[in-house]
């Protein structure tokens, strides 16, 4: 259901040119080596401990979704320090994401906050790297046989459609 989704804002915001290729493209390889580590972490952890961090995690991105968007909107000049800091952050939200999912406020605050886009651009540059994560976390899961089909294609196509239709 999130692959499609991620294709669907992916090709909403294409159309309109409001993609950063060069960030979501580099951005993208740092967050799918977390993706990666944290799927297969998730993988290891027993069901009930997993719980308890979904709980927390999704906790705290709901706190984070609070911040109002203008006070995230700040032009700043972007320093080699804070596109470091930056791409790291892709790979901890990488982490995140490949086992718990969520990354979209925190890859738009990261792409405001760090490099300087604004929300629309860094809505469409999220849908890249949101793309490859889900692909990533995808591919893990699908290795260990964990993935329910049936929900997952109804899921899929709704989400699909509405990203499509959220992202014009």
């Amino acid at each position: 259901g999130a692959l499609a989704s991620m294709a669907g804002g992916l090709i909403g915001f294409s159309k309109y040119k409001k993609i950063d290729y060069k960030i979501g493209v580099k951005g993208s390889l740092f967050a799918c080596v977390g993706a990666y580590i944290g799927s297969s972490l998730l993988l290891l952890i027993p069901v009930d401990l997993a719980k308890k961090f979904i709980a927390i995690i999704m906790i705290f991105l709901l706190c984070f979704s609070f911040l109002k968007k203008k006070s995230i909107s700040i032009n700043f000049q972007i320093s080699i320090f804070k596109k470091v800091i930056g791409y790291f952050l892709f790979f901890i939200t990488g982490c995140v994401s490949g086992a718990f999912g969520g990354q979209g406020i925190l890859l738009v605050y990261t792409l405001t906050l760090f490099f300087g886009m604004d929300l629309i651009t860094a809505a469409g540059t999220r849908a890249v790297i949101s793309l490859c994560i889900t692909v990533m976390a995808l591919i893990v899961y699908f290795k260990a046989d964990t993935i329910c089909w049936s929900y997952g294609v109804v899921d899929a196509i709704a989400s699909l459609i509405g990203t499509y239709f959220g992202a014009i």
